[in-house]
Formats: C-alpha cells, structure tokens, sequence
C-alpha cells in the first residue's frame, strides 16, 4: 500500500471513529473494527462492485485490446481488463487495488466518439495512473465514503429513536462526509492528475493526443449528462469532471481545469505549444 493510501485510510478511519464515538467507547470500537473491515473488503472487491453498480461489460474489440496492450508494455505494467459501460458522455476511469488486478471503464460514447489517437491518450493517463499506484486511493475513497453514507444515516436515526446522545449529530456528520471525503481526495488528486497526463504524453510520444483529448472529452461532457452524476463522490475516479459545469459541480470539483492540465503539457513541450498558437 503506498503511503497516500496509508494515510488517506487513516483519515477516514478517524472520521468513522469520531461518528461512532457518538455513541461512547463503544461505539468508536465497534466503528474502527468495522472500518477495518469495510477497508480490507475495499482492497478485494471494491473495484468489482463499481463494475457492477456501472453495468460495465468486458470490451471484445481486439483493435481496442491490443492497443491497451501495447501502452501497458511500454508502462511496464501487466495490461488491466478493459471494460465499458452504455454511456453518453466520453470519459474513463480506471479502479482495482493494485496494478496486478486493476481494471479500466471506459463510456460507449469515448470508444465511438474519440479518434485512435485521442483513445490511446486517454488509456495512458489511466494506465499512467494504475502504474503510479494512485488507483487505490480513489477507489478506497469511493467505498468508504459510501459506507459512511449507507451506515451513519440509519444508526443516527436509530438513535433518535432510542434518545440516546448523538443520534442528530450523526445524520449531521453523514451529511458532511461526503464532502470531507471530497475534499480529503481533493488534496490527492490533483497532482496525480498532472503526472498522469505527462505520464500519457510520454507513453504515446508526444503530448498532442492528450490534449486533444482533453478539449474534446471536455467539450462533449458539458453537453452531455452522464454516469457519475448519479453519485458525486465518484467525480475524482474520471478521467474528466464528470459534473455538472454549475455552483455545485465547481464546489465538489477534484480535478484541476482542463485549461490548467492543457498548460502544463504544453510548458513541457516548445514546439508542440508553439504549433497549438499556431491553429
């Protein structure tokens, strides 16, 4: 487990801990035993039900899978299954534990709508990702988060009902988690945002395809409602801000903007930003 994900676990274990905490000691160990367990069934299982919550089926296209294969090679990695799931806005995300047993999604709408070179460009940054181990983090976010939300509300209930302290405070807290979950992967993720996006411009040669593909997975996406807009806590998992380009969407944001991650590969690379002012 990197560091990150040490930490990130720690955090939200303490915030279990403090919700169960109010409900005495005991309530706070029996919360640290189960954010233990909730954490180690992250580590096995939370990227297949992700899989399972999208409805994602495995990706058949030999063009498709080679050329997974082929950026994974370069990585260094073993290729990840690819899988895709019926969706109108372009973008992937990439969950799984460990790069051994990590797994790509990608929306019906990137593999139709994305040249091939802009396609490759968005499997590297999720490669890029998988291979620089930031994969855990977001997925374990994603799970515990959801965990604290499908747990705190009923026991905070079940607590107003027994009149026992702190049954308010709960539904309080799970509330908020969501978004201390947010803004805890926010502090994450978005300079694992910009290394991937180099990452990616390394592995297909030069950073034109991912920058294509930023400006026009960005440009669909505006346009377009799609999956994760379901569940904001799985904004930070893709590849584009899937939310909505409002008040609200800019608040649970943990993406850096395009316009930002578009600068930065272009700062890398003279004569690619000189040909981009050029158009």
């Amino acid at each position: 487990m990197s560091l990150r994900a040490g930490v990130f676990l720690s955090l939200l274990s303490a915030l279990f801990v403090a919700i169960g905490s109010l409900f005495g000691i005991v309530g706070a160990a029996w919360a640290l035993a189960l954010s233990v367990v909730i954490s180690f069934w992250s580590y096995w299982s939370a990227g297949a039900e992700l899989i399972s919550c999208f409805g994602a089926i495995e990706v058949e296209d030999r063009r498709q899978l080679s050329m997974l294969e082929e950026i994974s090679t370069r990585a260094g990695i073993k290729p990840p299954r690819l899988f895709v799931v019926d969706d109108r806005q372009p973008n992937a995300l990439s969950v799984g534990p460990n790069p051994e047993l990590a797994t790509i999604i990608v929306t019906s709408a990137l593999l139709r709508e994305l040249p091939c070179d802009e396609l490759a460009a968005v499997l590297a940054h999720e490669v890029a990702h998988i291979r620089n181990k930031d994969v855990f983090p977001a997925t374990l976010a994603v799970t515990l988060v959801a965990a604290i939300m499908t747990l705190a509300v009923p026991l905070g209930l079940l607590g107003i009902i027994l009149r026992r302290h702190g049954g308010a405070g709960m539904i309080v807290l799970a509330i908020l988690a969501p978004f201390i979950g947010l803004l805890l992967r926010c502090a994450m993720a978005r300079s694992s945002e910009y290394r991937a996006d180099r990452d990616a411009a390394d592995l297909c040669g030069s950073p034109a395809p991912i920058i294509d593909a930023l400006r026009r997975t960005a440009r669909l996406s505006k346009r377009r409602s799609g999956i994760a807009r379901q569940d904001a806590w799985l904004a930070p998992m893709f590849f584009i801000n899937p939310l909505p380009n409002d008040w609200i969407g800019a608040i649970l944001s943990c993406h850096p903007s395009v316009e930002k991650r578009i600068a930065r590969l272009l700062a890398r690379d003279r004569s690619c930003a000189v040909s981009y002012r050029a158009e």
